[in-house]
């Protein structure tokens, strides 16, 4: 099944986080460009990388508790008329044969479990935090940082970006499967360039030779 490379990824996780814990990790958002219009939405690829799923607004948890793991995906419902003008919304089961998690919840009742676990100071909270600069603006994770320091200050805030790089580095089988093919398909995009050639082209034009060979390719 192609959730078992998502469910060894959190396995492998977890196997490195020794203390009750809390892991949440969010999806993202497309960010406003202007008015109704937003930019080209791309998930998290840390997100991506534990749970194999590539839609707005979801948000991962997983409570660590000695041995045992409880897993939760919180999507946003189903919503014709919304999917109509923003795109298709997954459904529960879809998420399951993404991820491998069986507990899907619907994103409003996030607030309310998360404060509830987090409140009884039982648990250190991993939170991916992945800015390069200071300038970078604020997501989700590092708002839901500043408010559990106001609301639980005893709570122990920890960087879940540093385990995750680390695990990334070494490929899986399927990864290295993957980046052959992708550098093949890059090799082709380079001499759909090279062929269509001439003099006097713009550098758009040659961008959109080597767009279009890779998106044939997928």
């Amino acid at each position: 099944m192609i959730n078992t490379f998502h469910i060894d990824n959190r396995k492998a996780l977890y196997s490195k986080i020794k203390e009750p814990s809390l892991i949440i990790m969010f999806s993202g958002h497309a960010p406003r460009k202007t008015a109704d219009e937003y930019y080209p939405f791309f998930a998290n690829r840390n997100f991506v990388y534990m749970t194999g799923v590539e839609a707005g607004n979801a948000i991962f948890m997983a409570e660590i508790d000695a041995d045992s793991v409880n897993e939760t995906m919180f999507i946003l419902p189903k919503d014709l008329l919304a999917e109509r003008w923003n795109g298709k919304r997954l459904s529960s089961d879809e998420v399951r044969e993404l991820s491998g998690i069986n507990n899907i919840e619907l994103l409003k009742d996030f607030e309310g479990k998360y404060e509830k676990l987090l409140s009884s100071g039982r648990y250190s909270l991993y939170l991916d935090f992945d800015k390069i600069t200071k300038n970078e603006p604020d997501n989700e994770a590092y708002i839901l940082a500043e408010e559990a320091k106001k609301l639980y200050p005893f709570v122990t805030l920890k960087n879940l970006l540093t385990l995750i790089k680390n695990q990334r580095v070494i490929k899986a089988p399927c990864e290295i499967d993957a980046m052959k093919k992708a550098e093949k398909i890059t090799g082709a995009g380079i001499m759909a360039m090279m062929k269509a050639s001439r003099r006097g082209m713009y550098e758009y034009q040659y961008k959109a030779e080597f767009d279009y060979t890779l998106a044939q390719n997928g």
